[in-house]
């Protein structure tokens, strides 16, 4: 079974994977934020994988971001859930997002909203 869920490619030469959340615990890529830090390491390209739908960030960018966000139809109540990575260039990110249905998407977003989310403070 293919990964599902962001990939990093670091720059030691090793791959990391998000895992499953668990109660309690950071999530798995402020993990890995704190690993950069810790480490002195980077992150030389990130992957998004869904649904056997693979997006690819865009390479050798200024930082990265992984982000959740979730949506609630006022009138409905219909709940959606998407995920998304980016690539920041400055203080821009272009960020591509995926919905559980395997639609891709892409969208701008300045870096203060969206820094918590990056490697910017992280990596080396």
């Amino acid at each position: 079974m293919k990964h599902t869920g962001w990939i990093a490619s670091l720059s030691n030469g090793e791959t990391a994977f998000e895992t499953p959340p668990v109660p309690g615990q950071i999530s798995s890529w402020q993990s890995l934020l704190r690993r950069l830090q810790q480490e002195h390491i980077g992150i030389t390209q990130m992957r998004l994988q869904k649904n056997g739908t693979t997006v690819i960030a865009v390479p050798k960018a200024d930082g990265y971001v992984h982000a959740y966000e979730y949506s609630k139809a006022v009138f409905s109540g219909r709940e959606m859930q998407i995920q998304g990575i980016g690539s920041v260039f400055g203080d821009v990110v272009f960020m591509t997002w995926m919905n559980d249905t395997g639609q891709v998407w892409q969208d701008i977003r300045e870096l203060s909203v969206l820094r918590v989310h990056s490697t910017i403070d992280w990596q080396t």
